[in-house]
């Protein structure tokens, strides 16, 4: 029997294998992230839904006007985050005109950024370079990281700043540091607490309470001031924005939704978390991570709103691979007679964690048929699919209402109308789209382009009312499809009786 059994030195050969192995494969991942960013930062039209409303709302900060505007009067858009990424994005806007390039490289450079900064972290704490490797390469390589990595939206720059603030935390720089970080964080994206309450609940663990007190209040104060001087700049439409018009339904089936989504791909690291969690608890060792990984698990179940996708979870990802990096780094301090067994158990967890979401991005001509990939990785004949709708609407010969506004940008048309938000603040009676439903009716456009096929339908959806439907249904025609992974319906005026 002890034959079978491999001794320590072949059991540490094993593991120095398998985590080799392991490190190899992220690194695979990384490069497959890398590459669908490149395609995705050169495709010049949509292709997340929220990406072109954000564009343009860096075109209006660029032309020296506030995107936060009445809703009862045309355009009718919702600027619902704070100012940070599209300001941000303007000075490229600015001058390059509406490019989704601009603020795709931003997000881009800040998830390599959120990478580094979550495996500099690591490496401060246990000074180990694998340990390290290990938490930013499985953060780079999540399917929620591949997915929104590279979109024109805000998610990736306030984790960016989240990150900033939990190094700075970690490494004992001077508060203001962290405080200027969370507030950046913040008017990035509001709902990006769970930062600064693990900052604030591991002072007080460490018997900080007065610099817990002092960071909160400056933190409140500072976030405070900020929208109010926003709020009077504005006339009162930035609370309205980024709060009242932000309110959408909350369902929670939804969040067992993205929580079977996430187990059932880092189940492993899920697994380490609720490990790492009950541990801390057990001993006491209630370090930063533990705080993070508490309040990340809050704030993700924001993915409950309607018109949710799976950026709430960015923060809780982020928790678990930091987590994943932890355990391995404690290694080195476990017992002696356990050492040897952790060594091996380990790589070989981590190993089925990489293989079980092990996904194979569109790269051709490499890869041509039955591809399994996270995300859309646009192709040449997605790029050809938009151009022709780009000139569709560049000719229309009237006014055209689109639903996609970055190809109606591109082509040099003014965006009309936000679909899903302003559906949703139909229903709750805060928005009148009849003069909108006027302008339909009277046939004033003559394109109308949706990425939903309606001409058949007997009611609304969430993008669409039914009083939408009706109008258009009743006034236009549908006369091309543009078949594809976005799929478009062009509709052109009914011919007078």
């Amino acid at each position: 029997m002890d034959s079978v059994v491999p001794n320590g030195r072949s059991r540490l050969s094993i593991a120095k294998s398998l985590e080799a192995f392991v490190l190899v494969l992220l690194v695979v991942q990384a490069v497959f992230f890398v590459a669908h960013a490149i395609q995705v930062i050169r495709f010049p039209h949509d292709v997340d839904n929220g990406e072109g409303f954000l564009l343009w709302q860096s075109l209006e900060y660029a032309s020296g006007h506030w995107p936060y505007q009445p809703i009862d009067e045309a355009p009718y858009l919702v600027a619902n985050y704070p100012p940070v990424y599209p300001l941000l994005c303007s000075l490229g806007t600015g001058r390059l005109g509406p490019s989704l390039a601009v603020g795709r490289t931003l997000t881009f450079l800040s998830a390599l950024g959120v990478a580094i900064g979550l495996g500099w972290i690591v490496h401060r704490r246990s000074q180990q370079w694998k340990a390290a490797a290990l938490a930013a390469l499985f953060f780079i390589g999540t399917y929620h990281v591949y997915n929104w990595g590279s979109f024109h939206r805000v998610d990736m720059l306030a984790l960016f700043f989240s990150v900033l603030a939990l190094a700075a935390c970690e490494a004992g720089w001077h508060a203001s540091i962290v405080l200027l970080a969370c507030i950046l964080s913040l008017m990035t994206r509001q709902t990006m607490l769970a930062t600064p309450l693990a900052i604030g609940f591991y002072w007080i663990a460490q018997q900080r309470r007065r610099l817990t007190l002092l960071f909160w209040l400056g933190l409140a104060a500072s976030v405070g001031a900020i929208t109010l001087l926003l709020n009077i700049l504005t006339d009162g439409e930035y609370l309205r924005h980024i709060v009242l018009y932000n309110r959408n339904k909350f369902a929670g089936w939804t969040i067992f939704f993205y929580a079977k989504h996430l187990w059932q791909f880092y189940a492993i690291l899920c697994a380490l978390g609720v490990f790492y969690f009950l541990r801390a608890l057990q001993q006491r060792r209630l370090d930063l991570s533990f705080w993070f990984l508490i309040f990340a698990a809050g704030t993700a179940c924001l993915c409950g709103k309607v018109g949710s996708a799976p950026n709430y979870l960015l923060e809780l990802v982020l928790a678990l691979c930091w987590i994943a990096g932890n355990v391995r780094a404690e290694v080195r301090s476990a017992d002696a007679g356990a050492k040897d067994w952790l060594r091996l158990l380990l790589p070989a967890l981590f190993l089925l964690q990489v293989l079980e979401p092990f996904h194979l991005p569109h790269l051709p001509p490499l890869i041509k048929t039955a591809r399994y990939d996270f995300g859309w990785t646009p192709t040449a004949e997605d790029r050809r699919r938009e151009e022709v709708l780009a000139y569709r609407i560049r000719h229309a010969g009237g006014p055209a209402l689109i639903e996609d506004p970055g190809v109606a940008l591109r082509a040099g048309r003014p965006v009309h109308y936000q679909p899903f938000i302003l559906t949703q603040l139909e229903i709750q009676g805060l928005w009148d789209p009849a003069p909108l439903l006027q302008r339909i009716e009277s046939r004033e456009f003559e394109l109308i382009v949706l990425r939903e096929n309606i001409s058949q339908a007997s009611q609304g959806t969430e993008r669409i009312s039914d009083r939408m439907v009706q109008a258009i249904q009743s006034n236009y025609v549908l006369e091309e499809v543009l078949s594809g992974r976005r799929t478009y319906y062009l509709h052109r005026p009914r011919s007078a009786p």
